[in-house]
């Protein structure tokens, strides 16, 4: 009888492992990071029957027990594709409240560009408006027979219409997003180096590029505007490589973040007000689980006063690179 019993718990394992392996198949668009994760429930539940069984067999235990043993692991291989879909679930609303995130601050960053294009208009309507009048008096002076003075009221032109600005990227968001943040950290005394590669299309939504890219330089701004104005400086890389756009982000800093607050950052919940890339912005498991959707990695480092942060997003076909107007 205990042969027929040994058979059911047997079988029980193997439904488990049956499970497991219908799992594995069901999120292979889900990084082996996260999958070799998920193996944690069915390989544990696998040990606990055969040790259970084990250990009934050691024991002389009754014929009843042993069934009971074998139906629960029954029971856990009919649960398990209802814990996968649940857990696949949870992580589509994190992801979905992560790209509401981005797209409240997206929408907040659009505000401000929607501003300085109203500026920026206000000064071409100025400039239109006074290049008449000169052109105007230019026509005067040139009727009265007076070449010289014409030639100098032409000369006021270049001040009256401004230098164009710099342009980092043909890709028209990150173009946009790093002029303001130019702008920010000329008005804030600070100075910044960027160098700009970013595809004019990029299969990745511009909406999450820039809220990225817009959170990890006002990490850094926060970091150095305290400082003296020499130390006051943030270098900007972004540009796209070998399959991957990149995303690097420095600044200077007082000290090395302590290794114990880092861990317990990183282990903090996502949405944490403490858990936090250096001393301001997201989470950092935010950022991480946005690098993880896009099957890419967030790293940092300090070394010799200098904190830099660095962001891989993996870029489809359709991304290819294209070299941009360098800042």
């Amino acid at each position: 009888m205990h042969e027929h019993v040994l058979l059911l718990v047997a079988a029980s394992v193997i439904s488990i492992a049956v499970s497991t392996v219908a799992m594995w198949t069901a999120l292979g668009d889900y990084p082996a990071s996260r999958r070799l994760l998920s193996l944690i429930f069915p390989v544990g539940q696998m040990g606990i029957v055969l040790f259970s069984a084990v250990a009934a067999v050691r024991s002389s235990a009754s014929t009843p027990y042993l069934v009971f043993i074998a139906l629960g692991g029954f029971a856990c291989a009919a649960c398990n594709p209802a814990l996968y879909r649940g857990l696949a679930r949870a992580e589509e609303r994190d992801a979905e409240a992560m790209r509401a995130q981005l797209v409240e601050r997206e929408l907040a960053e659009q505000k401000i560009r929607l501003e300085r294009a109203r500026e920026v208009a206000g000064d071409a309507d100025r400039i239109r408006d006074e290049l008449q009048e000169l052109f105007s008096r230019v026509g005067d002076a040139l009727a009265a027979g007076e070449s010289s003075r014409a030639r100098q009221l032409l000369g006021n032109v270049t001040n009256i219409v401004p230098s164009v600005g710099a342009s980092y990227s043909r890709n028209l968001a990150v173009d946009a997003l790093l002029a303001s943040k130019a702008a920010l950290c000329a008005d804030s005394d600070i100075a910044i180096t960027i160098r700009a590669d970013v595809p004019f299309a990029l299969d990745i939504p511009d909406v999450e590029v820039c809220a990225l890219l817009s959170n990890l330089i006002d990490n850094a701004v926060n970091a150095v505007k305290g400082f003296e104005r020499e130390r006051r400086r943030i270098d900007v890389s972004v540009r796209a490589a070998q399959g991957y756009l990149a995303m690097v982000v420095s600044n200077p800093v007082d000290h090395a973040p302590d290794a114990e607050r880092e861990r317990a950052r990183r282990s903090a919940h996502a949405f944490s007000d403490d858990a936090c890339l250096c001393e301001h912005g997201w989470g950092t498991s935010i950022v991480e689980s946005l690098a993880k959707l896009h099957g890419g990695t967030v790293s940092t480092e300090c070394t010799q006063g200098i904190y830099t942060v660095r962001v891989l997003l993996k870029l489809g076909r359709s991304a290819t690179s294209s070299a941009g107007a360098r800042g």
